[in-house]
């Protein structure tokens, strides 16, 4: 995902931001979630005192509990979901997680005083999409919408688009590439290799 990845480091740590903050039941609109997200997991990055284990730990505690981590692997594998067994299924959701953790963590430290102004929200039933653009000190505003559900009383996010780029879209289309010719068994190993380091380019 080299147009994610590789050239907008940062925008991963507001995605993560967005995606970790405390969901109340209707009670805030998605931009205030989303808005409190940001201050919170902000002020772990900002927060001199804390050792980087520590601040890992807690970027991953925060981030964990408010993905929709089963409709978004469902989503992101598409034909491959419907093809895979029920142990694939649950296998991939397993990982998958896992590795986007990874990802956040390590673009999470590549913070530098980048901040987040917010445009407009758009409620459609139990969607909504939220449109914010990252302020660079020295470059271009980077914008980005998220995408969010309202699931069980609680607003999930599910997708993010960068640059009019689909988080989920990127890896679909190189997950499917590797279901597609090598199998399913082989994506999830390339999945478990990527979190234990073994595995450098990006799946």
């Amino acid at each position: 995902m080299p147009k994610i990845i590789h050239s907008l480091h940062i925008v991963l740590v507001l995605v993560c931001a967005a995606w970790s903050g405390s969901i109340a039941a209707a009670e805030a609109s998605p931009t205030e979630e989303i808005r409190n997200a940001v201050d919170a997991v902000l002020a772990l990055l900002k927060d001199p005192n804390l050792q980087p284990e520590t601040r890992r730990k807690g970027i991953r505690k925060a981030i964990a509990p408010h993905f929709d981590y089963r409709a978004m692997s469902q989503s992101t594998l598409a034909l491959s979901w419907k093809k895979a067994t029920p142990a694939q299924q649950d296998r991939f959701v397993e990982l998958f997680p896992k590795m986007l953790e990874n990802v956040y963590i390590v673009a999470m430290e590549e913070y530098s005083g980048e901040t987040v102004k917010y445009g407009k929200e758009k409620i459609q039933g139990k969607r909504a999409s939220v449109e914010t653009f990252i302020v660079q000190p020295n470059g271009p505003e980077i914008p980005i919408v998220y995408r969010m559900r309202l699931k069980n009383d609680r607003w999930l996010a599910y997708d993010v688009v960068i640059e009019g780029v689909s988080l989920v879209s990127n890896y679909r289309s190189s997950f499917r590439r590797i279901a597609d010719v090598e199998g399913m068994d082989a994506l999830l190993e390339q999945l478990q290799q990527k979190i234990d380091g073994r595995l450098k380019n990006d799946a």
